[in-house]
């Protein structure tokens, strides 16, 4: 149950620093630029998640030939 709950706060910890980040853009640069900024956020993540899980995929390919 501690984990779960360390778990949550870890997240939402994480959420606010990121809603700092594109706050702070949007108060910096304007509300496009944040919404750019923003969306090369998410764009990142998604890119490391998929990197991760072709390289899984290669090591299982590797292995079954």
């Amino acid at each position: 149950m501690l984990k779960l709950f360390g778990l949550f706060v870890g997240i939402a910890i994480g959420l606010w620093l990121l809603w700092r980040l594109v706050d702070m853009a949007w108060y910096l640069w304007g509300g496009l630029a944040a919404l750019i900024f923003a969306f090369l956020l998410v764009f990142f993540v998604v890119y490391l998640l998929d990197r991760r899980k072709v390289k899984e995929a290669e090591a299982i390919m590797a292995d079954g030939s």
